[in-house]
């Protein structure tokens, strides 16, 4: 069965690109935009036609939240904020949204003076891009602008705010950190202050941050690109702000290096902030645009799952892209290379990861040169790649190839006769000063290297029929040692090579043929909403074990949807009898941890052959991803039920589907990885209808099927059993009287 998408499905847009349609569009009408704008984040998008309004003060509504909003030469003041659920206002006083900082570069000892005045106010009320209200304001001398742009846009969406900075004149700025939202809330119901860590490599010892916010000095979910095993990528940049499980506020930050931060204040108040470190500034050439990225700002009512799901459904159906979202197949199940019969397995791609150019040759040179591959190659009866992919994509599946952005050179530091451009001995500023791996990543700042790149890869790709780049080791680095538009060292190298990899990342989308971008990152560092909005799925962690996974999958799963995360597991992990297996897992236990997200799994093999019983499970349970998990993350919502996995006691989570077409409207995953908490356990559901009844089929434990009504579910709970020191559990959720099942 092909995986279901709801019909509700989904705005055609990711709101990046209509902010930058409202940049390029005219401030006025009838107004020229003076100056070439550099190429950064470009999407192909229909022109936004802006109407003038009158006067500086006016609201807008997403969601579950509205913004009251005011404008004068100081900024754009933020009035108001309140859940329209329940009408609670979470502004504590009202918070100017500063403009920013400039000064002459090369001579930011100088006094510049800047004299903004408000030059209006337009809106777009869009059926596709939703509504969007922009503020405009100028300087004369020297010539800028700034617009303040605010847009909401399909269900459940928060209010976004991005900042564009015009460099209209004829001389270069320095501009300095500045935030992309700034507010002063209330902190008048103890709230609880949640962040989630990336846990990129391997699990973070606490994983799920909790914070009574009052007692803190600050809490800040810090984000940045770097890749290491020491998880110093750091948090996926959200806060959640709860008021004991009724009610929240959100706030989020649409970037890869920064943070979001919250620090209590006088009068039971407290000031959240949303952009750039402190320490931040770049420059802004003559006549080109600078983006100050968007921020999120949600209200919901209901607890930390409530309003997770919310953003998470939001964010999957309005800013990924159409062809993540609207593509009833995504996302693809994936295997290392194997001999079947794919459809039968429910294997969707064949994946090969690092190292297939050999270990004789740079890490940037794209040409086969592994023996094991090779004979995969030649297994197909296919010469080359691009052979190898097309028996493949007869075969019904696709191919994911792992390319990275790094220097060429080979190990022994000659040029590589497959690639006499792309190294540093011939173009030494094209690459950073990070070695993530072997060799040096490539510096996107460079515009030259960038538009190399650029064509290259997307050459490539389309030349040998490869649908998926699997990218990873820093294709954003954050050190160089080249002025290239970066200019200050680690302080903004990070920001403009993250200018190139989105350039590239969206002409590949806009370029190759079904293209799809599976995002690696050492494992996950790359878990922010810009990378994120150019995400076909992204790897959770780096370990290649299933418990692993499942622990990282449960707090990644809070701030990322469900639908875009890929559980890269070693099968080995959970075989008895291999030398990697870490107990206490049989293959029902490592296989339903694997699905929880979408599963890449490889591993030993026998002439491209799984162990019979392990392949009875793949089949099993890549088709129960296909046919009902991948449904649920698109359609349905995600419930934390029990707490974090410690490998100690009980842990699982609910999916939950209301009145789905499926046979089966959820499922409840359960582990019992000790025998610590005995062998029944009260499992608590969330998300329900109330009055209805519903079937519950255990997968497993037959004797155990019953009939609740939903209220009794969520309130009692149900008593389950699991005998013996470990074990796992599938329950299926049928809601009853719910129309025509398949």
């Amino acid at each position: 069965m092909k995986k279901t998408t709801c019909a509700v499905l989904a705005i055609l847009f990711c709101i990046a690109a209509l902010i930058l349609a409202a940049c390029s569009s005219p401030a006025r009408p009838g107004e020229d935009t003076t100056g070439s704008e550099e190429s950064q984040l470009e999407e192909k998008f229909e022109e936004l036609v802006f109407t003038p309004l009158e006067g500086n003060s006016f609201s807008i509504t997403g969601g579950y939240t509205t913004a009251e909003l005011r404008a004068d030469r100081n900024g754009v003041a933020v009035r108001s904020l309140k859940n329209q659920e329940n009408g609670y206002e979470w502004l504590a006083s009202e918070t100017v949204q500063e403009m920013p900082e400039l000064k002459k570069y090369r001579k930011e000892t100088e006094e510049t003076t800047f004299d903004w005045t408000f030059a209006g106010a337009y809106e777009n009320t869009s059926t596709t891009f939703g509504y969007t209200l922009k503020f405009v304001f100028e300087n004369t001398d020297p010539a800028f602008r700034v617009e303040s742009v605010w847009n909401v846009c399909g269900d459940f969406s928060p209010i976004q705010h991005t900042m564009y900075v015009f460099n209209l004149s004829d001389e270069a700025y320095t501009v300095y950190s500045r935030q992309s939202v700034s507010l002063r809330i209330k902190n008048e119901l103890d709230l609880i202050a949640w962040r989630f860590h990336k846990e990129s490599f391997t699990a973070d010892s606490v994983g799920l941050y909790r914070h009574v916010l009052r007692q803190e000095p600050e809490v800040a979910a810090q984000t940045t690109m770097v890749v290491d095993t020491d998880n110093n990528s750091g948090f996926i940049p959200i806060l959640y702000f709860d008021a004991a499980g009724t009610q929240g506020l959100y706030v989020g930050w649409e970037w890869c290096h920064g943070r979001v931060k919250a620090v209590p204040a006088a009068k039971s108040t407290a000031i959240v902030e949303s952009g750039f470190n402190d320490d931040f500034k770049t420059v802004i050439r003559p006549r080109t645009r600078f983006l100050i990225p968007t921020a999120y700002i949600g209200t919901y009512t209901g607890d930390l799952d409530d309003g997770t799901n919310r953003f998470n459904r939001w964010f999957y159906r309005n800013k990924t892209k159409k062809s993540v979202h609207g593509d009833e197949n995504e996302p693809l199940t994936q295997m290392g290379y194997v001999d079947y019969d794919y459809e039968e397995m429910g294997i969707e791609s064949i994946q090969w990861d690092y190292g297939w150019w050999g270990s004789e040759n740079g890490e940037g040179v794209w040409e086969l040169h592994h023996p094991v591959l090779e004979s995969v190659v030649r297994h197909t009866g296919a010469v080359n790649i691009r052979t190898f992919a097309d028996k493949l994509r007869d075969k019904g599946v696709g191919f994911t190839l792992y390319i990275l952005l790094h220097d060429a050179l080979n190990p022994d530091g000659t040029v590589n006769p497959a690639e006499k451009i792309f190294n540093s001995r011939v173009h030494p500023d094209w690459f950073s000063s990070r070695f993530a791996s072997a060799n040096a990543s490539a510096d996107l700042g460079n515009e030259k290297c960038l538009a190399y790149v650029k064509e290259k890869l997307a050459a490539f790709l389309t030349d040998n029929h490869i649908r998926t780049w699997r990218v990873d080791m820093e294709p954003v680095p954050w050190d160089s040692a080249w002025d290239n538009r970066h200019v200050f060292g680690q302080l903004d190298t990070t920001y403009w090579n993250a200018v190139g990899y989105y350039e590239i990342v969206d002409y590949l989308f806009d370029n190759v043929e079904g293209f799809r971008n599976e995002v690696c990152g050492s494992g996950g560092a790359y878990k922010d909403y810009a990378t994120l909005t150019r995400t076909t799925v992204m790897q959770t962690d780096d370990r290649a074990n299933y418990n692993s996974a499942r622990q990282i999958f449960y707090t990644t799963s809070y701030g990322v949807p469900p639908a875009l995360l890929l559980h890269v597991v070693n099968y080995d992990s959970f075989m008895k009898g291999t030398s990697l297996y870490t107990g206490p897992a049989d293959i029902d236990y490592g296989l339903r941890s694997v699905i929880l997200a979408c599963p890449m799994m490889d591993g030993s093999k026998t002439n491209w052959k799984l162990d019979a019983k392990l392949a009875r499970g793949v089949k099993k349970y890549y088709n129960y991803y296909n046919d009902y998990i991948a449904n649920y993350q698109k359609n349905g919502y995600l419930y934390h039920i029990l707490p974090r996995p410690d490998f100690e006691h009980w842990d699982g989570v609910e999916y939950y589907w209301d009145d789905s077409p499926l046979a089966y409207d959820g499922v409840v995953f359960l582990f019992k990885p000790t025998n610590k908490e005995g062998n029944e356990k009260t499992i608590v559901w969330k998300g329900l209808d109330p009055d209805a009844v519903y079937s519950l089929v255990f997968e497993d434990r037959k004797e155990q099927n019953c009939e609740m009504k939903g209220s009794e579910l969520m309130e009692n709970g149900l008593k389950v059993t699991i005998t013996g020191n470990f074990g796992s559990e599938m329950i299926w959720i049928k809601k009853q009287g719910t129309g025509n099942r398949e």
